[in-house]
């Protein structure tokens, strides 16, 4: 990566806004051309396969620590914090991957680079991982993972879609907060994965999307958004700025995740929001 730039008012420095965040609009990416995605331009799927990539991408709901809010909506499934336990060789490995592409990117890491970090040998790496492309689709499955744990749980909660999807962006941004190399990687390195888990990412964030457009519905249903909206453009923006977070944002900073959510739906909702008479407030 080129050299960072301070960002006046928040901590530490801004990442390059060299790289672009993505999202979903419900249009899957498709071979060989640009594809749009929550607004902005994904690059063409690369044309290499793998077999194993296809395999490994899988994207279960599991359940996440260190995602709740604070204490506004607790969700009873998601596990109490617990000691952190020994990372095993694997994971370590994973840790070290979401570091360097977060930092060099994906082509600029080599596996001699991810040994030297690990003080291991190159080829000691192959005993434990077949490639750098079964890291990447590591990193991108487990944060797939994360944002549905932290999100989905809030399909259920009996809530205005207003304070339902402030509590959304909170949710979204702190995953983004809590996990800033794999975010990282999640946002921009993903398009380097091989068709088939290219595939698997662009229809997950397919449900992303229609999470938060149905938000948006439930919110004109209700009265509480205007009735003009184009749903999908409310969508879009609302995804814009919480996955461009990965940028800008650092952890502690003067801002936390939910004063970030906060300002961030202050100002959206000013545009969102349905006129008193046709709130009927």
């Amino acid at each position: 990566m080129g050299a960072s730039t301070g960002v006046k008012g928040y901590a530490g420095t801004a990442r390059t806004a060299s790289r672009t965040p993505t999202g979903s609009l419900g249009d899957s990416a498709v071979r060989g051309r640009d594809s749009e995605v929550m607004g902005l331009i994904l690059p063409p799927v690369p044309r290499r396969a793998s077999t194993q990539a296809k395999r490994a991408f899988v994207s279960p709901v599991l359940p996440l620590r260190n995602v709740l809010p604070e204490g506004a909506f607790p969700v009873t499934d998601l596990p109490a914090d617990s000691p952190t336990p020994t990372r095993t060789r694997r994971e370590q490995i994973q840790d070290v991957a979401g570091r360097l592409f977060s930092e060099r990117g994906y082509h600029a890491t080599s596996m001699r680079d991810l040994a030297g970090e690990l003080g291991m040998q190159g080829g000691s790496l192959y005993a434990h991982i077949s490639g750098k492309e079964e890291l990447l689709v590591e990193i991108v499955n487990r944060a797939a993972r994360q944002f549905d744990a932290a999100l989905f749980t809030l399909r259920g909660e009996p809530l205005p879609a207003d304070v339902k999807l402030r509590e959304a962006m909170y949710r979204h941004l702190r995953v983004v907060a809590d996990n800033m190399e794999s975010a990282t990687v999640f946002f921009h390195e993903w398009k380097h994965l091989s068709p088939g888990a290219y595939r698997h990412v662009t229809d997950w964030r397919d449900t992303i999307d229609a999470f938060y457009r149905d938000l948006v519905r439930q919110g004109i249903g209700e009265g509480i958004f205007r009735a003009d909206l184009d749903v999908r453009m409310a969508a879009n923006l609302i995804l814009s700025a919480v996955n461009w977070a990965y940028t800008w944002y650092r952890p502690g900073g003067p801002l936390s995740p939910r004063d970030v959510a906060e300002g961030y739906a202050d100002m959206l909702f000013g545009g969102l929001r349905a006129p008193p008479t046709e709130a009927g407030r």
